[in-house]
């Protein structure tokens, strides 16, 4: 089972929100004050530091055309010395010429959580599955998050002990929430902003 740092009181504790531009709050008005992250980070109040680490269009896969590995999120990330790491990658890697790789999804997963879990930090790690798509993607892309990518992330993060965090669910059933089928409004940014912080705020306020 993973291990995470005890926080000292008096320092500030550190998320950092690894992902896509669902994280990034692409799309939506004042991002810096409406992403996910940012309503995270006022949810927690005072003694939080939240990094929006989210990137647009990233993948998880190494072999995707946009990997999140390459970006100086993934550095920043890495540098800001996370006391809790929330990963919620994955929608973009659903695309046909990304998940022509799908075999690589695990071992790139694995890869990520190992490396986050090695800083000297040593963050307590989650993983999210990723939000449903609505509208005309759901037909296809849709089909694949649910059938073949949460499958994998469930998967690994048991075998990692890394708990999960359904944003599926959460967000199922609303697509008022994704204007354009993908990315949701500053109201669905609140909604993971809450189902993440019901997961990890006995971590943050013990």
């Amino acid at each position: 089972m993973m291990a995470h740092a005890e926080v000292n009181d008096s320092d500030p504790v550190r998320i950092a929100c690894v992902g896509d531009s669902i994280t990034y709050g692409m799309r939506i008005e004042d991002r810096e004050r409406h992403s996910y992250p940012a309503v995270l980070e006022r949810l927690a109040g005072d003694g939080v530091n939240v990094l929006n680490a989210g990137v647009s269009g990233t993948t998880l896969l190494r072999n995707g055309n946009y990997p999140y590995w390459t970006t100086a999120a993934f550095r920043d990330a890495t540098a800001f010395e996370p006391d809790v790491v929330i990963i919620k990658l994955g929608t973009n890697d659903t695309k046909l010429r990304n998940w022509q790789h799908r075999d690589e999804f695990a071992g790139d997963l694995r890869a990520m959580i190992e490396h986050f879990a090695d800083l000297p930090s040593e963050p307590r790690i989650w993983v999210c599955l990723p939000v449903p798509m609505y509208g005309a993607l759901r037909s296809l892309n849709d089909r694949t998050l649910r059938r073949e990518l949460i499958p994998v992330i469930r998967e690994v993060a048991s075998e990692q002990e890394v708990p999960v965090i359904d944003l599926y669910s959460a967000l199922d059933d609303a697509p008022e929430y994704f204007p354009d089928g993908v990315h949701p409004n500053a109201d669905g940014a609140r909604r993971i902003a809450e189902t993440v912080w019901e997961a990890v705020r006995d971590e943050i306020r013990p």
